[in-house]
Formats: structure tokens, C-alpha cells, sequence
């Protein structure tokens, strides 16, 4: 077996040095490398907290097993829309809330085409 030279990247934080953007196998999606290692620890802490395992979660969701989930916990996927409605439903918090890093940057993006766009609509 070949040997594996020492700056190779050993995880997924260091893929995103290397490339900034990589291609979902299953779903033919492209993430954006450079935000993976962001987790989400309030949709962990939240689960946590209503003492719901992984599986409970996924089996509520109709997903086949918890492996999503962890992914999603630890930042490497995203839940799409439609989870993430769910997911707000079952463990009782607003999306905004369990997804907080996302809403804000979405909120400061809006806030970035407001001002590039002359446009002030937001108090």
C-alpha cells in the first residue's frame, strides 16, 4: 500500500484548505468545503436535553437509521428545508434557533444587498 505523504489533509477541516468545494456523491450536491467542521451544537444539546437519542430522531423524521443526524449534528451535511422544519416541530425550538451560525450569516447577507442596493428596509 502506498504511503500517504505528511501534509496530506487527514480530515475534512483540511480538505477545506485544499479544495474549496466539493461534490455530494448521493445527491449530486455541491458544499461549500470551507464551512464544514461548523456543527450545529444547539440541534445536539436540544436532543440532548429532551432525551432523544439519535435514532429516536431519525426514526420521528422517517429516516432509515441515525447516521444523518450525526452528520448533521457535526456540520458535515446540512438538513434540508423540510427537515428542518420537522426537526423544529420535534424538538420544540425555531429553526433560527437550532440553526443559528446559518440564520445569522443569511441575515447578514440580506443586510450586505440592502445597502449594496440603496435599499433600507429593514429597522
Amino acid at each position: 500500500m502506498e504511503e500517504l505523504p505528511e501534509s496530506y489533509p487527514h480530515n475534512l477541516l483540511n480538505i477545506a484548505i485544499f479544495t474549496p468545494f466539493c461534490k455530494g456523491l448521493d445527491k449530486g450536491i455541491v458544499y461549500n468545503m470551507e464551512q464544514l467542521g461548523r456543527s450545529f451544537p444547539k440541534l445536539k444539546y436540544r436532543r440532548k436535553e429532551m432525551r432523544y437519542s439519535q435514532a429516536q430522531v431519525a426514526d420521528r423524521l422517517g429516516l432509515k437509521g441515525s447516521a444523518l443526524i450525526s452528520l448533521w449534528e457535526r456540520g458535515i451535511r446540512k438538513p434540508n428545508y423540510h427537515n428542518m422544519m420537522r426537526l423544529s416541530a420535534i424538538l420544540h425550538r425555531l429553526v433560527n434557533d437550532l440553526f443559528e451560525e446559518d440564520y445569522l450569516e443569511a441575515k447578514r447577507e440580506q443586510a450586505e444587498y440592502d445597502a449594496k442596493h440603496g435599499l433600507n428596509i429593514r429597522k
